[in-house]
């Protein structure tokens, strides 16, 4: 839930106690690892897909090892695959 740190950015406005996400490997931090998407449509654009498994795969660095080796395996077979 959003708490008072939490209203940085395009999350200002959303009212405390807010629902959203929290990355499970660091608990997140206001700005980092945290995420309130407004509505179901916000949370299944591509880009905040993108930011997730961005923090997962290389900012959160109590996330496991081999789910980060298995992220930019994943990403790169993506690139390749265009």
């Amino acid at each position: 839930k959003l708490t008072d740190l939490d209203r940085v950015g395009c999350y200002k406005s959303r009212p405390l106690h807010f629902p959203g996400m929290c990355c499970k490997h660091c608990g997140g931090q206001p700005g980092f690892g945290k995420y309130f998407p407004a509505t179901v449509r916000s949370l299944a654009q591509t880009t905040t897909s993108q930011t997730i498994v961005k923090h997962m795969g290389n900012k959160c660095r109590h996330s496991p090892v081999e789910l980060r080796r298995l992220i930019v395996r994943m990403q790169a077979q993506s690139l390749e695959s265009g």
